[in-house]
């Protein structure tokens, strides 16, 4: 599992100067990849084909983690960056707390293998859906995402 983060860091270092577009979708690519290899060496029970799953679900994580930063980075203003950036990761913490605790279950009553297959589908139809919503967003300027502060009261909203 060291792999995994020391292949993320390394990524982050390396490639902190990808456009955030750019890092979303080569992350989602290599994060789905990852997660093949993965499903691919339980079945196949092959340790070199693991440590391959963990070196491309690290650098797929890291290129989505840093993509999706420097986007909020670039949107978010400077005075909301902080609570943006604090609501993501209890979001984000949060989910992969309840896909764990889930996966386990499945593991539980299901087999290893089973959980796998679905969490590793379940996770690759996520990087398949940031790769698309990023390409949307390119595609058509009203489908960009925007990262706004909520109206206090008596705000007006334009």
């Amino acid at each position: 599992m060291a792999l995994f983060a020391v292949t993320s860091g390394l990524i982050a270092i390396l490639l902190k100067r990808l456009p955030p577009a750019s890092a979303m979708i080569l992350g989602g690519s290599i994060t789905a990849m990852g997660l093949a290899l993965l499903v691919l060496s339980t079945y196949q029970r092959s340790l070199p084909i693991f440590l391959a799953a963990l070196t491309a679900a690290g650098a797929g994580y890291s290129l989505i983690f840093l993509g999706g930063l420097n986007l909020i980075n670039a949107n978010a203003p400077i005075h909301h960056r902080g609570g943006t950036l604090s609501a993501i990761f209890f979001i984000a913490y949060l989910m992969q707390g309840v896909i764990a605790m889930l996966l386990g279950a499945a593991a539980t009553a299901w087999g290893l293998k089973v959980a796998i297959d679905f969490g590793s589908s379940f996770i690759a139809l996520l990087s398949f859906a940031s790769i698309a919503l990023v390409l949307l967003s390119r595609s058509s300027p009203e489908l960009t995402i925007k990262i706004c502060p909520l109206p206090s009261s008596g705000q007006q909203v334009d």
